[in-house]
């Protein structure tokens, strides 16, 4: 009798301790997925901006790469690019001015960062006639100014970033 109260003994104990390993590993889990950060968290993105082309701390980014800021709808920007001020096109406005383009035409964008508002978008390509005219290899730092249109630009915030061209 007493083997046979041993061997229950025993058996509760196994449980057991399987039981809370179990129970350990589980929590640990749903605390890593609770702590981690991913996305929008993980790149320290303010509300106001949803992406930007690189992203912050990319290492393989190209030459040729161009550099865009998605915002949230309703917003301006100017970007600064390694301490340069690029200067700024309203895409609307140069549209405008350049007549109603038909749809499939062919326009040729002036060598500065194009704003559109429609699309909440700041996108500047260098080129050889712009500012800077490549991305050279080496860490290069990137800084958005935007606001709320309706409030202006005396009302701007800005976020800056850095990304490593090859």
């Amino acid at each position: 009798m007493c083997g046979v109260l041993r061997r229950i003994q025993k058996v509760k104990l196994e449980r057991l301790v399987v039981s809370f390993a179990f129970a350990a590993g589980v929590t640990l889990i749903v605390l890593g997925v609770l702590w981690s950060r991913t996305g929008r968290d993980a790149l320290h993105y303010p509300d106001e901006i949803e992406s930007t082309t690189p992203a912050p701390n990319d290492r393989q980014v190209l030459r040729e790469t161009s550099v865009q800021v998605n915002l949230e709808k309703g917003y301006g920007a100017r970007l600064t690019i390694d301490g340069v001020a690029i200067p700024t096109t309203d895409l609307d406005a140069y549209l405008q001015g350049a007549g109603s383009p038909t749809p499939g035409q062919q326009i040729e964008l002036p060598p500065t960062a194009i704003y559109d508002q429609a699309n909440a978008t700041i996108t500047f390509q260098p080129t050889d006639e712009a500012v800077i005219t490549e991305l050279r290899q080496g860490l290069h730092v990137a800084t958005v100014t935007y606001w709320k249109l309706t409030e202006g630009e005396d009302h701007s915030d800005s976020f800056t970033w850095q990304f490593q061209v090859l």
